[in-house]
């Protein structure tokens, strides 16, 4: 029985026309176009876009989003339209129904944890779930894809031009050259140069302890604190954050660690400590790894993928309903995969990040609910495999001289 309604605040709307490739008539080996007119509606409670009739918006926009309509009979709502749209969270109806109660739930939490409703939109209505690339060793290894990837190169070419230029000058009347001083020999600015993206690993080094300790202290373990207020504490990492309120979390999927099940683990950094969340086979973490990152394969060789999420309201605690806040936690993860980096060349291993991610899958498995913390980010790393074939992930770069 439905005690109350109203409709969701944080829904987009999208008046779409123009014309839309037919599909059925590229089966039957035709290419046609038809025009369409659609009102496409983007509930963020559900995170897909809904087509929704003209009609229906016309009710839908009577329905507050600011209060809970006891009395609603005087609305005429049909049954029919009512379900249609608790389906997709469009509708929130206080009933003994899980996913009317789902719904509510976040509706709340997006409220309680002061999110910028155009931030919610971007990050709701962009995760992946299902993504799946099927990227195989074969597509990628050997001097006869290279020669394949370079044609198709040309053919993207020239399809849509030449892109921007690799290097950008802006037209002025001066110029300063600056010294060009050589640090490559110094131990700290040869661990910069030596820092890059490495997707081959051998599978059968696993990684020790020691250097997941350290990897895990030096990229996100605290080295600091200070006493802002008698109950709120300022970290001091190693990257910076917004407002140093660091809402970074790291979870660490083992696949070849020494002393370590292959499993997700929680990394406490007020303990220093990896705290189990669930064990798989080797088997199967590769499996999820791959999974996690839309199936990319190489990662299956990896010895460890680092999961960052973030704690969405200790950022917009301070930084409430903001338009930034979102992007500062982003921004956050961005400057701990740098020092991942630099901590990974320091010791000897080849790692990788990407933002090609399947974020519903990832939250599920670590058993987090994507409101209150949520994925940002997926670094990993591995034992570099030295006899490696040529291959497109790993392109050799040559020494660049600056020009004067």
């Amino acid at each position: 029985m439905i005690k109350k309604i109203k409709r969701s605040e944080f829904v987009f709307y999208y008046h779409k026309n123009g014309q839309v490739f037919d599909i059925l008539s590229m089966l039957k080996g035709e290419i046609k176009f038809h025009e369409t007119e659609q009102l496409l509606a983007f509930p963020i409670l559900f995170g897909q876009e809904v087509i929704i009739d003209f009609n229906d918006f016309i009710i839908l926009k009577e329905i507050s989003t600011a209060k809970w309509i006891e009395d609603f009979s005087i609305l005429n709502l049909a049954d029919a339209f009512i379900e249609k749209y608790i389906e997709n969270g469009i509708l929130l109806v206080d009933t003994d129904q899980e996913k009317a109660q789902y719904y509510i739930s976040k509706e709340n939490i997006l409220n309680n944890q002061k999110w910028n409703i155009y931030s919610a939109f971007f990050h709701f209505l962009t995760k992946w779930k299902n993504v799946d690339v099927q990227l195989k060793p074969e597509d990628y290894e050997g001097t006869e894809n290279i020669d394949l990837y370079h044609q198709s190169m040309d053919a993207v070419v020239e399809k849509f031009g030449v892109p921007p230029a690799h290097f950008h000058t802006i037209q002025t009347t001066q110029k300063v050259d600056l010294p060009l001083i050589d640090k490559s020999e110094d131990p700290y600015y040869k661990i910069v140069l030596n820092r890059k993206t490495g997707r081959v690993y051998d599978r059968n080094k696993s990684l020790t302890i020691e250097k997941l300790s350290t990897i895990l202290y030096y990229t996100w373990g605290c080295h600091g604190i200070y006493e802002m207020h008698p109950k709120l504490k300022m970290l001091h990492k190693t990257a910076p954050s917004g407002g140093s309120l660091h809402p970074t979390e790291c979870y660490a999927l083992a696949l070849n660690v020494e002393g370590l099940l292959p499993g997700i683990y929680h990394y406490n950094v007020e303990t220093h400590s990896l705290h189990l969340v669930k064990t798989y086979t080797r088997e199967e973490a590769e499996n999820h790894a791959n999974s996690f990152i839309a199936g990319q394969n190489y990662v299956r060789d990896a010895n460890a993928l680092f999961i960052m999420t973030s704690r969405y309201f200790r950022n917009f605690w301070k930084y409430r309903q903001h338009t930034l806040a979102y992007k500062v936690t982003q921004l956050d993860a961005a400057h701990l995969s740098q020092m991942f980096y630099l901590n990974c060349a320091k010791e000897d291993l080849s790692c990788f990040v990407t933002g090609a991610a399947n974020s519903l899958y990832v939250e599920q498995e670590i058993g987090i609910d994507g409101f209150e913390e949520g994925t940002t980010l997926v670094v990993g790393c591995g034992t570099e495999l030295l006899d490696a074939d040529i291959n497109l992930l790993e392109p050799e770069f040559h020494k660049y001289k600056i020009k004067r």
